[in-house]
């Protein structure tokens, strides 16, 4: 039996997963932030408002799922 192929939730209008995937990676974003800008007070800021900016463009996004 084929693979369905490719899922994009988001043009289903589910943002579960886009929700989860950010969830999971804040610290990674963080950690990130902190290395390019070490010591800076903003970072948890710059990093909030990168998360804004990831949902604001969430349907520009393609989740894929795999096998």
């Amino acid at each position: 039996m084929p693979s369905p192929g490719p899922t994009n939730s988001n043009e289903k209008g589910d943002n579960s997963l886009f929700v989860g995937d950010l969830t999971s990676h804040q610290g990674a974003i963080l950690g990130y932030l902190n290395t390019l800008l070490p010591g800076d007070p903003e970072v948890a800021d710059i990093a909030q408002r990168t998360s804004i900016t990831l949902w604001e463009k969430r349907h520009e996004f393609k989740i894929v799922l795999l096998p």
